[in-house]
């Protein structure tokens, strides 16, 4: 059981007991071993949603009795939020890319609502996963070459001893003796080799985001227009920013330094002022720019589109009287636009 369980789960049943918490607890451990990206969605749209999505809480709940007997099939619409929230933590906690999407998701909406009050927790351990998950996709799989066994030696050259080449049909089969002898070996080097590419691979993809995303922050213009970035408010080069940032990161995370490079860019801009409401920021920001993301937020599943609350302003929403600090608009448009890219695979 993680650390946050018990204090989650007090609200629906203030007397704790052992037998309460494993028969919860394997309700958890059915949605953990359950989880495929969809399943996992839905578990981010209950634990941190506003609403309450009824086919979503219906499939949580059914995966939940599947292993706590126990559990209630209706009037526990709350408890469903928690178990969620607790099958995100636990996912969190073993590091697994499979929730590289659900921790995303969990960051925007913590950036735009705020924590969610039945498991406050759950935002920072969702930073602290994707953290962990951009140092570990940027990471280069490890390859080597093990040697020939002093056995393999032995049965190439005893194949070999001995053979007359006058004899041909001696001869053939020493060779098919040598060949076979030399197989294990052989067929470990070609392994290897696949194994190099793919580390060599993984490092260039690694440093071609860097030396990307390194250019981006030094140059003094924005995309799309090619304006200097002082020209703009530091809110509209936020939004800007966080979208062009997105466009640079090669992973399904962004990287270790994502917020240092964010500050470094919309620092350029010209700062001040109340905090505006985000419709009247997002206005502002090129029609092509606008019509590229609404493109992008009409591919993707109308039951996660909630998840999306920045890009649902841009394809003509109805919320908007939210407001948000600079850095946090600028990842927040960020993680939208590397959730949107998740969301192409479900």
């Amino acid at each position: 059981m993680n650390d946050f369980f018990a204090a989650w789960l007090a609200p629906v049943h203030p007397a704790f007991s052992k037998e309460v918490a494993d028969s919860r607890w394997a309700g958890v451990e059915a949605l953990v071993g359950q989880a495929d990206l969809g399943l996992t969605l839905k578990l981010v749209s209950l634990a941190v949603g506003t609403g309450t999505d009824k086919d979503a809480e219906r499939a949580v709940s059914a995966v939940i009795q599947a292993g706590d007997s126990s559990f209630p099939m209706i009037n526990a619409s709350f408890e469903v939020r928690v178990m969620s929230a607790c099958a995100l933590a636990e996912l969190f906690s073993r590091v697994e890319s499979l929730a590289d999407a659900a921790a995303l998701g969990v960051r925007i909406h913590a950036a735009v609502y705020g924590e969610p009050q039945h498991a406050p927790e759950l935002p920072s351990l969702a930073a602290t996963f994707l953290e962990t998950r951009s140092l570990e996709a940027r990471k280069a799989p490890p390859f080597s070459v093990a040697p020939w066994t002093a056995k393999e030696q032995k049965a190439l050259v005893g194949s070999l001893e001995g053979v007359e080449e006058t004899d041909p049909i001696v001869l053939s089969k020493a060779v098919k003796t040598s060949i076979l002898a030399l197989y294990p070996a052989m067929a470990r080097a070609f392994t290897a080799q696949v194994q190099a590419l793919r580390a060599i691979e993984s490092r260039q993809t690694a440093l071609d985001e860097a030396n990307d995303i390194l250019w981006w922050v030094m140059t003094d213009r924005v995309a799309h227009d090619a304006i200097p970035r002082g020209t703009l408010g530091c809110w509209e080069l936020a939004a800007r920013s966080g979208f062009e940032f997105a466009g640079l990161v090669r992973y399904p995370v962004p990287p270790f330094a994502a917020s240092d490079f964010l500050r470094t860019v919309i620092s350029r801009g010209d700062g001040g002022g109340r905090s505006p409401q985000l419709r009247s920021v997002l206005t502002k920001i090129p029609d092509t720019l606008r019509a590229e993301r609404r493109h992008a937020f009409e591919g993707v599943p109308a039951e996660y589109r909630a998840l999306l609350p920045i890009h649902e302003l841009i394809a003509g929403g109805t919320g908007g009287k939210f407001s948000m600090e600079p850095l946090a608009l600028a990842a927040t448009c960020a993680h939208e636009q590397l959730l949107i890219s998740a969301l192409s695979e479900v």
